[in-house]
């Protein structure tokens, strides 16, 4: 067992490195869609769009991927033994 965490999930000594969740901005599809306006929409509604009334950029937050690296970690400054 890890010395420094006693087993506790997302340690950086004995996890595995990076830890990813689904992107929370994009629900992991790594997109963002827009219609005409300019205004964000669910792919739902894009896909119901004209394809001249659509546009689609990668996610600004998991730059494309669809995932984000799982910040849910400890803070070891404050652990108190």
């Amino acid at each position: 067992m890890c010395s420094v965490c006693n087993g506790y999930f997302g340690c950086p000594c004995c996890s595995p490195e990076p830890s990813m969740s689904t992107c929370p901005e994009c629900n992991g599809e790594g997109f963002t869609h827009y219609d005409a306006n300019g205004d964000i929409i669910s792919q739902e509604d894009y896909d119901l769009l004209p394809s001249g009334e659509r546009s689609k950029e990668p996610c600004e937050y998991c730059e494309g991927t669809g995932e984000i690296e799982y910040s849910n970690e400890p803070d070891y400054d404050n652990y108190d033994e």
